[in-house]
């Protein structure tokens, strides 16, 4: 369950009216628990939000992974996988450093740590932000003991207790 929090927080992190489903079928995830789900949604009456095998097929994209999508947020220097695909309504990005014309969207991958999905310094302040409220919320409880356990303590101390 605290995978499951972890990821539906992330998602509503980066799209807030994001409607998060969770399925019945965890140990079948990916095509299979889609399907399964799907089944389920049909036989209680309700509709697909499938687009159809034509919008896949007709889905434009590119794939850049290059020295442009290496994440300069911290000393880990990741190259992450930057996705673009065509989608009706998309704002673009021609700030960006990989510049994107209106009607496109960028989706970041191939990369564990949240700043590395992100390329503008406000959408980063946001990210930073968000996982300081975390720590604030729930401490490393594994961090404070060790600091505990192995912080120096004076003789004269040891001998008053």
């Amino acid at each position: 369950m605290a995978v499951v929090k972890a990821q539906v927080d992330f998602i509503r992190g980066k799209v807030p009216d994001a409607e998060v489903v969770l399925h019945p079928y965890s140990g079948e995830a990916g095509a299979i628990g889609a399907a399964l789900c799907a089944g389920d949604w049909r036989k209680r009456g309700e509709p697909s939000h499938f687009r159809g095998f034509d919008t896949i097929a007709a889905l434009t994209y590119t794939s850049t992974t290059s020295a442009a999508t290496v994440c300069k947020w911290c000393r880990s220097t990741a190259r992450g996988r930057s996705s673009t695909f065509q989608l009706p309504g998309a704002k673009g990005r021609e700030w960006s450093k990989l510049p994107l014309a209106p009607g496109w969207e960028r989706v970041i991958s191939n990369n564990s740590c949240p700043k590395g999905l992100v390329e503008d310094v406000n959408e980063m302040r946001v990210v930073k932000a968000k996982l300081e409220e975390v720590k604030r919320e729930y401490p490393n409880v594994a961090e404070m003991v060790r600091k505990d356990a192995f912080r120096r303590v004076s003789a004269a101390a040891v001998a008053a207790e």
